[in-house]
Parts: structure tokens; C-alpha cells; sequence
């Protein structure tokens, strides 16, 4: 019988039998060595389940309570969690990461049309020979859509709201010890938890919008 560990959002499990089959360690597995796609089990369903929890999820929940956000002279501030799986370096088609990256260009129809296509990829058994993530596929992609999202949201909002300050911005917690790491983090909750406060209680002056920020510093998508 195949043996799997299961990853939580993460929509993956990870295949025992091939770690022991090949005398691999898990932890080096999951994040010293890549194996491509290797060792890893997913299918549509879990994928098409972790992208509505991780992108769906997020972009709904934010779309429900904006118009409960009040302002303030330190100007409104929306956190989506974030994660450097979420860079688009990620994806291996350097086209589809420059378009990504031109806010001109991008809306919710673009970042979703990618979703479907790529789960319609899962679907067809054909995703490995496209220029998806091999590596925790479809959690990468699913952060990905956020990553994009939070910066478009900011831009809609600068234009929308042009007298009011909101602060849209991504953060990454950092390997936190929880169930999507298997408990194999090296930050405890609390402190990945204060990463994300950090960026939510940054100055006015000091907080900018559409940003990705990692571990308390500013960094690239």
C-alpha cells in the first residue's frame, strides 16, 4: 500500500514509499533537495481545492469586508499572506512571468484564466510538460495568483479611492512549525505571526502598497 503524508492547504501529499524506496530524509526532501515533481501525489481535486482556499479564499474574503474598512490617518491596511513559494521566478516560462509583472496588462480575468488553464493542465495529466512549478505545484500557484492579486488590488484602489490611503501589501510568515511544514519550520507561530503584524502596524511613512515583504524586509515578487 502506498504510504502518504498529507501537507495540509498545501493540496499535496508526499509519497512515504518513494523517500523510502530512495532513502531520502523528508526534511532535506521538502526543503534542501528538488526532485521535480517526484514524490509528491495531487490530483485536480486537491489542487482546485488548495487554489480556492489560498487565492478564492482570500480574494472573496477581501472583497466582503472592504466596504467595512474604516480609514485613518495611518491609512487602511489589507495583509494577504504571502510566501517566497509565491515568487515568480517560480514558474518556468520567463513570457508568462513578465506578464505577470506589467500592472498595465494584468486584471482578476488574467490571474484566473492562468489558474484554469493550469487545473485544466492537472486535470488532463499534462501539467509537468507545460512551464508550471514542478516543486509544490499547485500551492506555488496559488500563491503566485495571491502575489498578483495584492498588487493589482493595490492599483485599483490608489485609482479608485484617490483621497484615501489604503496599504495592500503580501507578506511571507517565514517557515513556521505547523501542519502545512510538518511541523518542521524554524520559526514557532507566534513569531511568524509577528512578521505579518510587523508590516500591518508599519508607519505611514514607512508603509508603501502593492509590496512583497519577507521576514520584516522589503522584497522582490
Amino acid at each position: 500500500m502506498k504510504m502518504t503524508k498529507k501537507i495540509s492547504i498545501s493540496g499535496l501529499a508526499v509519497d512515504e514509499a518513494y523517500l523510502k524506496e530512495n532513502n531520502i530524509n523528508l526534511k532535506d526532501f521538502l526543503w534542501k533537495q528538488d526532485h521535480g515533481s517526484k514524490g509528491f501525489i495531487f490530483g485536480y481535486g486537491s489542487a482546485k481545492a488548495c487554489i480556492e482556499t489560498n487565492y478564492y479564499g482570500a480574494k472573496y474574503t477581501t472583497q466582503a469586508l472592504l466596504p467595512l474598512v474604516r480609514h485613518s490617518d495611518q491609512g487602511a491596511r489589507i495583509i494577504n499572506v504571502g510566501s517566497v513559494m509565491g515568487l515568480l521566478t517560480n514558474l518556468r516560462n520567463a513570457k508568462l512571468q513578465q506578464e505577470l509583472t506589467r500592472l498595465e496588462c494584468l486584471s482578476e480575468a488574467v490571474i484566473e484564466g492562468m489558474l484554469d488553464k493550469y487545473l485544466n493542465d492537472v486535470k488532463q495529466h499534462t501539467w509537468e510538460d507545460k512551464s508550471w512549478p514542478l516543486k509544490f505545484s499547485c500551492y506555488k500557484m496559488s500563491k503566485i495568483a495571491l502575489h498578483t492579486y495584492t498588487r493589482l488590488l493595490a492599483t485599483q484602489l490608489e485609482n479608485e479611492f484617490p483621497d484615501k490611503k489604503f496599504f495592500v501589501n503580501c507578506v511571507d510568515p517565514g517557515p513556521v512549525r505547523t501542519d502545512i511544514t510538518l511541523g518542521m519550520g524554524n520559526l514557532s507561530p507566534s513569531e511568524g505571526a509577528e512578521n505579518i503584524v510587523w508590516v500591518a502596524l508599519l508607519p505611514r511613512e514607512e508603509c508603501r502598497s502593492g509590496q512583497f515583504f519577507s521576514l520584516k524586509k522589503l522584497a522582490k515578487y
